[in-house]
């Protein structure tokens, strides 16, 4: 029965880890035997809290009531093979599974909210640099109306500049990632100086859909970049970008 019990816990704190955004994103960066007790500590707390309620229902008696309404009584209810003792620890079991259903569910509808969602997820990847960043750009996208971008340095010194495609952090750590370009280039080997080489917005606004179908447009250029892959990554902006070539432009002038 023991055995069987520590199951029914595993399986609690299973179900509500897996629907539970914040769980699910932990729980998917956890390695060996740490997975097993965050899932036995989420379900362990599960017990607990049914733990009063059935105790309160068991109290007064209203399990009695209940049969009562349905016409069960004490006779018809042992000869399904349970004790009474066993068909408590069963209903314990199946209200704590229920109870991980019903609030990893509504935790579900909880972050549907973006300013909920957002704050989390800044909160949740503050220990993780590069997820940060994807976070950090992602969530300005959402909220201004004027994209900002990141700039991405490959181990081969290819650069895109571009903004990131929302993310499922909760499904695990990120293996790749895609991105909407709107510049590309490279980094010089010896400087690191980056050469912009592409202007994919000069692309984008000769597309013939481009004012109609502007989303459609961009997909068409979407390019997905595997972690491994990456050198560097940062919040890039051509502004300051600009500002800082002119500023190199007439360094090099000033000393010919």
């Amino acid at each position: 029965m023991s055995a069987l019990f520590l199951v029914a816990i595993l399986v609690t704190g299973f179900v509500f880890s897996s629907l539970h955004y914040p769980s699910s994103y932990r729980l998917n960066r956890s390695e060996g035997w740490v997975v097993y007790f965050s899932i036995a500590k989420n379900g362990f707390l599960l017990f607990l809290i049914t733990l009063p309620l059935l105790l309160l229902v068991d109290y007064m008696n209203w399990v009695r009531e209940f049969t009562k309404l349905l016409g069960l009584y004490r006779k018809d209810i042992i000869q399904w093979g349970f004790t009474f003792q066993q068909l408590k620890i069963l209903s314990w079991v199946i209200s704590s599974i229920t109870l991980a259903f019903v609030s990893g569910y509504c935790s579900k509808f909880y972050y549907k909210s973006d300013e909920r969602k957002n704050n989390l997820l800044k909160k949740i990847t503050q220990r993780d640099s590069f997820e940060k960043v994807v976070v950090s750009n992602i969530i300005k996208n959402r909220q201004e109306d004027t994209l900002s971008f990141v700039a991405i340095t490959l181990r081969d010194n290819k650069v895109y500049v571009g903004w990131f495609e929302d993310v499922a952090l909760e499904h695990g750590t990120l293996s790749d990632f895609t991105i909407t370009p709107v510049l590309s280039g490279y980094r010089d080997n010896n400087s690191k100086e980056l050469i912009i080489t592409t202007n994919y917005l000069d692309h984008f606004k000769s597309h013939n859909n481009y004012n109609d179908e502007t989303e459609k447009v961009f997909s068409e250029y979407k390019v997905t970049i595997m972690k491994d892959q990456v050198d560097t990554l940062s919040l890039f902006n051509p502004t300051t970008y600009e500002k800082f070539q002119k500023k190199l432009t007439s360094y090099n002038l000033n000393h010919c």
